[in-house]
């Protein structure tokens, strides 16, 4: 008995260290893409070292790589629930926090970026690691796209089709937009509107918003820019 019993706790403090490292780590997985990308492109438009910049492109690709291979491996810990760690937060921190992050690279691609919040907002319930992750893979999407245009981010809380509110978070550029080819498929993971692109960004935002009882949804047009929402349960409407 004590010896099943000792097997059991160990499996169960490795299930707890994997699902741990895998959290603590896609955050500052998708940063270090996000500026391993802007380099590349600064290496492109002003030095020209091509070989450089298709390195640090590579870079780029396999960091995202590994930030969805540790959420998959988060999603199949079986103590994941106990180390997701879901909080009440209040989601126009996570928003400015975002913005803050991105900043310095939307900058330097001479992309405005503005922010459009109101006073207050409802809590939600959810992982401010995970929303984090979301806003900013979608901020680095919208960067990518929209050289010497304007990126917004805004949110509002309204009443769901459901009983109570949601939050509905909105991030749109003045970009390129999405292929009309790509745009049915584009939530596939290696789907990509981009040359040598992983295409892993939109899948991992849109299982982040499902795990939290949301939903996401994007616009887009050629030439014309791309608008993503989603939204998130207001904590008080949750049972």
């Amino acid at each position: 008995m004590q010896c099943h019993f000792f097997i059991f706790h160990i499996n169960r403090l490795k299930s707890e260290l994997t699902a741990t490292i895998s959290h603590e780590t896609r955050t500052p997985l998708a940063v270090l893409s996000g500026y391993a990308e802007l380099i590349a492109s600064e290496l492109k438009a002003k030095y020209r070292d091509a070989q450089m910049a298709s390195d640090l492109d590579r870079i780029a690709d396999e960091t995202q790589r590994i930030a969805a291979l540790m959420l998959e491996i988060q999603n199949f810990s079986k103590e994941k629930a106990d180390v997701e760690q879901k909080t009440l937060i209040f989601l126009e921190e996570i928003l400015r926090r975002s913005a803050s992050l991105c900043i310095p690279i939307l900058q330097r691609n001479n992309v405005a970026l503005g922010l459009h919040l109101p006073d207050k907002l409802p809590s939600v319930y959810a992982n401010s690691s995970k929303l984090t992750q979301v806003m900013f893979n979608l901020l680095q999407n919208a960067k990518k796209h929209s050289g010497n245009g304007a990126v917004e981010i805004s949110a509002v809380c309204e009443e769901g089709e459901d009983e109570g509110e949601v939050i509905t978070a909105t991030v749109s550029d003045t970009g390129t937009g999405i292929p009309a080819e790509i745009l049915p498929r584009i939530w596939e993971r290696g789907v990509s509107g981009e040359e040598n692109g992983a295409g892993l960004r939109l899948p991992i935002g849109r299982d982040i918003i499902y795990n939290c009882g949301g939903t996401i949804a994007i616009e887009s047009e050629p030439g014309q820019g791309t608008i993503v929402r989603f939204t998130i349960p207001a904590a008080d409407g949750l049972a």
